[in-house]
């Protein structure tokens, strides 16, 4: 995807590389492409599937990318919960390690997005070498840990 969209992730705006990325997804799922991530395990990948929260206070809670099984699996209760739910989020020198942390990962530990699952995926969209720094990945590595540790509890 860099090579081919270059100036439109130079770019930096994070909906735009998204857009491109679920575009992406469907045709590498059209084509089994890794195998295994077809049409006969996966749905069609989207954007902005809006979802409630925990708590039932929001029902406009939107994770950047989501994946559907293609056919509903046993032993799940409701359906609607039961995907690979994903949050996107660009480091650069303007948006950084608290960005993902605060506007990313913080949603799926306080029940935001994926709160009936057991999984939940966050990508990053590294434009600047600066945010990956040995140094900054550690304390932002104790910083998510202390957050995961933190706000972890049962979910209704």
């Amino acid at each position: 995807m860099l090579r081919d969209h270059s100036i439109l992730i130079h770019a930096g705006d994070e909906d735009t590389i998204t857009d491109q990325l679920r575009t992406e997804l469907v045709a590498m799922r059209r084509e089994n492409r890794p195998r295994g991530f077809g049409s006969a395990f996966f749905g069609v990948p989207t954007r902005d599937s809006k979802q409630r929260d925990c708590y039932g206070a929001s029902i406009d809670q939107s994770p950047d990318l989501t994946i559907y099984p293609a056919h509903p699996r046993r032993g799940i209760a409701d359906d609607q919960y039961d995907a690979l739910f994903f949050e996107c989020k660009v480091l650069d020198r303007t948006r950084g390690m608290d960005l993902y942390r605060l506007n990313g990962i913080e949603r799926f530990t306080t029940g935001r997005y994926a709160w009936r699952m057991p999984h939940a995926g966050m990508i990053a969209y590294v434009l600047d070498k600066h945010e990956t720094s040995r140094a900054r990945a550690r304390t932002a590595k104790r910083s998510v840990l202390s957050l995961v540790y933190l706000t972890y509890r049962p979910w209704p």
